[in-house]
């Protein structure tokens, strides 16, 4: 009989986050470089219209705080559920 399926995912599913990690680096350096308006408080409270800097930098922040930071937790949790189980 072969290995648990949970014990195979084990190890793909902490590849894949450390992927992400990097890929969460990359974002990081590309917000970093982004040029950063004088007026970007005033877009932000709306007062202003955002540019496309600030609108790139927008979705950089919103793609690693709503979806990759929380893709990594969620797979190392599930890698190590495959270590409890």
């Amino acid at each position: 009989m072969g290995p648990h399926p949970a014990r195979v995912a084990q190890p793909i599913l902490e590849v894949i986050a450390t992927d992400l990690l990097t890929i969460e680096d990359r974002l990081r350096a590309v917000r970093n470089d982004l040029p950063r308006s004088r007026h970007q408080g005033a877009m932000f409270e709306g007062q202003q219209p955002l540019d496309f800097p600030t609108i790139l930098l927008g979705l950089v922040e919103c793609a690693l705080a709503d979806q990759i930071r929380p893709a990594i937790k969620a797979l190392r949790q599930a890698a190590q559920l495959a270590d409890q189980s």
